[in-house]
């Protein structure tokens, strides 16, 4: 420790002075030492400019009368060497955003201190405003429609934003009958949005709702109840039961409707039974399906035609009020994975409510005996395709039986006959497909590996 006895050679010590350790020491600050500390600190101190020290090298500061570098300036120009000013802003019409630019060439003039200048030159080639009419004023409402209609639907969100008559036009019906939403995750008020556009045909498979309540509908559907959804696909869809109910509420031109492996309540089912003009119905591996809830769509959906409700874990109790209830006109059934809930007594009850039947499936029905099949065969005239998958208690041997039904073109029998027997059935069962459709169709929107229409409607929009 240096003190003031005991001097040293230090240049660091030179600005500090201090008092005996055994009094108060105080320390002061020696101004004249300040050049040799910023220099061994590595930075130098910020001096005003003049146009001496502007063009001077970039030396080492020596002594204290000396200037540092300063921040380089930024001069912006015009062509003709004058300031530029910023334009003042303009309001353009609703037809006029081009986001033109009336500028000029700009020169921007950086000033470095003890090297070269030089100018570096950007020219503004924005589009200038024009005088001239909109072209698209010349054109009719039924000429910009038929251009949208090419449009995806991304590009027609664009398109509504450039002026009132594209966002009123973008907006029509005529644009948003046919729409793809499928495996998405999605608001509930983009749901509202297509309701309110007329939407007739929806697809929304594997799509995930947001949202309990449609928000932004047009006074009319809620008041009218006024919908024009005639054709929904929700297979898969995560989406709340509360949701449905407020949907359903407003839809009453349904003709098609898939809610597979979907949640399910009474309260769904009322609303769906308001659909009067239903004609298929596909509830596979739906939950909450009950006899109340059946109740209402047989009762009211006089125009159902095709039912699947395969794998819905259905009571017995359920299953005896459907094939004692079900609509005359019923044409396609789906019953399979009711295992031990169906009965050859219920099989019985359904060829009576329904002898019209031209397409039924039953597979992994395990308490059907060779009885329920002998009762098809001399009930159901018009039946054409009949699945019995994997119901072991059925004697191959009476599945022969099923040649006396005139219009029969396909049996499905898996996992119930070997090689051999089903070579002879095949024999006996003379123009008769055999195990040649493993999964059902009745019902379902999409089959095979296309999945641009549902029910054979598109909804999706090519693009040429």
């Amino acid at each position: 420790m240096c003190s003031p006895s005991h001097p040293c050679n230090d240049r660091r010590c030179s600005i500090l002075t201090a008092r005996p350790l055994s009094s108060r020491v105080t320390w002061g600050l020696d101004t004249s030492s300040t050049i040799n500390m910023y220099s061994e600190m590595g930075v130098l101190p910020l001096v005003a400019a003049d146009d001496d020290n502007i063009n001077n090298d970039n030396d080492a500061i020596e002594g204290d009368n000396t200037g540092s570098l300063i921040t380089p300036m930024i001069e912006i120009k015009d062509s003709m060497n004058q300031p530029l000013l910023p334009p003042a802003p303009r309001i353009l019409v609703a037809s006029q955003r081009d986001n033109c630019f009336l500028g000029k060439t700009v020169v921007i003039t950086k000033l470095t201190p003890g090297k070269s200048d030089y100018q570096l030159f950007k020219r503004r080639t924005l589009v200038q405003e024009s005088s001239a009419p909109d072209p698209f004023l010349n054109l009719s409402d039924e000429v910009i429609l038929h251009v949208f209609r090419f449009l995806p639907r991304f590009v027609l969100c664009t398109c509504a934003q450039v002026c009132r008559r594209w966002s009123s036009l973008v907006n029509d019906e005529s644009l948003w009958r046919r729409v793809d939403l499928g495996g998405r995750v999605i608001q509930a008020k983009h749901v509202s949005s297509l309701v309110n556009r007329g939407t007739s045909r929806l697809r929304l498979n594997g799509t995930e709702i947001l949202g309990t309540r449609l928000e932004g509908l047009r006074p009319m559907f809620t008041t009218q109840k006024i919908c024009k959804l005639q054709y929904l696909d929700l297979s898969m869809a995560m989406v709340e039961p509360d949701l449905l109910v407020q949907l359903f509420s407003l839809c009453k031109e349904l003709r098609k409707l898939s809610l597979e492996n979907l949640q399910l309540n009474n309260a769904v089912f009322n609303m769906l039974g308001e659909n009067e003009d239903l004609e298929e119905l596909n509830l596979c591996m739906c939950h909450g399906i009950t006899t109340d809830g059946l109740r209402a769509i047989f009762s009211n959906c006089k125009c159902l035609e095709a039912l699947n409700v395969a794998w819905t874990a259905m009571s017995q109790s359920t299953i005896n009020y459907l094939s004692l209830c079900l609509p005359a006109n019923i044409l396609k059934l789906n019953l399979s994975g009711c295992r031990e809930n169906i009965t050859d007594k219920d099989v019985v009850e359904l060829c009576r409510a329904c002898p019209d039947l031209m397409e039924l499936d039953l597979s992994d029905a395990t308490l059907l005996t060779c009885h329920a099949v002998l009762h098809i065969s001399k009930h159901l005239q018009q039946l054409e395709h009949l699945a019995l998958s994997r119901c072991y208690h059925i004697s191959p041997r009476t599945l022969s039986c099923l040649a006396s039904l005139p219009r029969l073109q396909a049996v499905d029998c898996f996992g119930m006959l070997g090689d051999n027997p089903l070579q002879e059935l095949k024999e006996k069962l003379q123009g008769v497909q055999v195990n040649s459709f493993p999964f059902s169709s009745i019902a379902r929107p999409t089959t095979g590996l296309r999945r641009t229409s549902i029910w054979g409607q598109r909804v999706r929009e090519s693009v040429n």
